[in-house]
């Protein structure tokens, strides 16, 4: 920005500053309104709105923000000298990626419909236009060009319209002239099931056939950086899905949707696993006056990179930057991180995915293979990391326990070891984990 003749001014003191500035070439101009002042001694906050630079990787140089102040008519001897303000800013070069992505679902029984819902954040603001794409929705039933049936799901009604489907690469089926063709679609839902979503245009485009459910932000609307949106569609699971024998850690690895270990690089760019993505990314606002104007919108998708980075410039725990992540496991690092200390003893962790259902182990993850990472950092900065690695069996057919008959108790996982250990700077540090079944 060069030039705003009205630059919204924000926060606690906005009022204090006539709530606008001027701002011209580097330089924000501000005056205190008629009847208000500013006592000695008074904290005065407030912010306003610019677009970063869209500097190269490693960043540009950070800017060192000044002030000074001069009184109005009746005291123009009243000067404030210059001076340097703390801190610095603009020192724009983080990359845009989700600081947040998890998925969870409703029911795995075959046949069923299955809530599926997303959680996601950015790090920094997306804009009107945005597409945002979530591939790897393979094993449903749900196709994206038939005959719209008549039904209710989840009390809202389903979509239907011809603006739901490919007609060039998913034609859908024919009728008589006289009889109208329409189309299944899947209506993006909020997280209290109403819908249409109000940050997302309608219809919304789902590919059956790739797995790919697509959304586009409405205009008026901001994929906001300082709080999580959550999506939900429904889908109907496969009825002929196939059965994960017991001890098959391979074919149950085989058949998760997640991205895990066995998947390559250029498999995760396909989408051939769950992952979450922006095909088209709108980072400003054209003809804006509100400070996140820009003559046209940057383009810096968030693809598949490594060591994807927070507001900030810190290295996220996921290192992937597609793939989305079942939200127990979500839950699970989030309590670990917030430990301060390297002692953990019964601790229990409540599971999204169980939330209103009737279970009979509280704390339990969901079946799956989990891989869980230790990284220590000493005072030195030397850093180690150990990963282990242990699975969750689903259920064989008709051993399934608990109310809606999906829980398998074995095996858990238990960490054995000393209860209390002293160290001192001469020893080595050395970890070990066990599993028991119970």
């Amino acid at each position: 920005l060069s030039t705003v003749n009205a630059l919204p001014i924000a926060g606690r003191d906005a009022n204090l500053l006539n709530f606008a500035g001027e701002l011209k070439t580097g330089i924000l101009t501000l005056t205190v309104p008629s009847g208000a002042s500013m006592p000695a001694g008074q904290e005065v906050v407030f912010s306003f709105m610019l677009n970063n630079h869209n500097c190269p990787m490693g960043g540009c140089a950070a800017v060192q923000t000044l002030i000074r102040a001069s009184g109005n008519n009746m005291a123009p001897v009243l000067l404030f000298d210059e001076e340097a303000m703390d801190g610095t800013v603009l020192g724009a070069g983080v990359r845009l990626a989700w600081v947040k992505k998890s998925v969870k679902q409703s029911t795995t029984v075959k046949g069923a419909k299955n809530k599926i819902t997303f959680t996601f954040r950015p790090n920094a603001p997306l804009y009107a236009g945005t597409v945002i794409k979530f591939s790897g929705l393979k094993r449903t039933q749900t196709h994206s060009c038939k005959i719209c049936p008549s039904l209710v799901i989840y009390d809202s009604p389903l979509n239907c319209g011809i603006a739901c489907c490919d007609p060039v690469n998913y034609p859908g089926p024919t009728q008589g002239a006289d009889i109208p063709i329409y189309y299944p679609c899947i209506p993006a839902f909020d997280k209290n099931m109403v819908q249409p979503h109000s940050k997302f245009e309608a219809p919304p485009s789902w590919l059956y056939v790739d797995g790919e459910y697509t959304v586009t932000v409405k205009t008026g609307q901001i994929i906001s950086e300082q709080e999580d949106t959550v999506l939900t569609i429904v889908l109907e699971n496969e009825s002929s899905a196939p059965e994960a024998p017991l001890g098959g850690a391979l074919s149950l690895l085989a058949n998760r949707a997640e991205c895990h270990s066995g998947k390559t690089s250029g498999q995760i760019t396909a989408g051939e696993c769950l992952t979450i993505r922006t095909t088209v990314t709108k980072m400003c606002k054209s003809g804006s006056n509100e400070g996140d104007s820009c003559a046209s919108s940057l383009s810096t998708d968030i693809t598949l990179v490594s060591n994807p980075q927070d507001h900030y410039g810190n290295v996220l725990t996921d290192p992937c930057s597609l793939c989305l992540r079942q939200v127990d496991l979500v839950s699970i690092n989030g309590a670990l991180g917030r430990e301060a200390e390297l002692k953990i003893s019964d601790m229990a962790i409540a599971c999204p995915s169980l939330q209103g259902l009737p279970t009979l182990m509280r704390g339990s993850v969901i079946p799956g293979r989990f891989d869980a990472r230790l990284r220590l950092r000493n005072w030195v900065h030397q850093e180690s990391t150990k990963t282990f690695t242990f699975t969750k069996r689903t259920p064989p057919a008709n051993l399934g326990r608990g109310p809606l008959g999906n829980e398998f108790p074995k095996p858990a996982i238990v960490i054995q070891g000393l209860d209390n250990q002293v160290m001192t700077a001469e020893q080595d540090l050395r970890l070990g984990a066990g599993a028991a079944g119970l």
